[in-house]
């Protein structure tokens, strides 16, 4: 089954066990994959695999 490109906040916060204030303290510190914003509107969609790369680095 293929992953979809790119994923939603309710997604990523499925994936990455944190709240969004701190994704969003993340990416402000450049330390988080910055969502990507479909013109004309302001949902926010992530990268699937910025975000799995992430995770890879960053499990322990």
């Amino acid at each position: 089954m293929n992953e979809p490109v790119v994923i939603s906040l309710q997604q990523l916060l499925q994936i990455i066990p944190f709240s969004k204030t701190k994704i969003y303290d993340l990416i402000k510190n450049n330390e988080f994959p910055a969502p990507r914003r479909i013109e004309g509107t302001r949902k926010s969609l992530w990268r699937r695999d910025e975000v799995n790369n992430w995770v890879l680095v960053h499990a322990k």
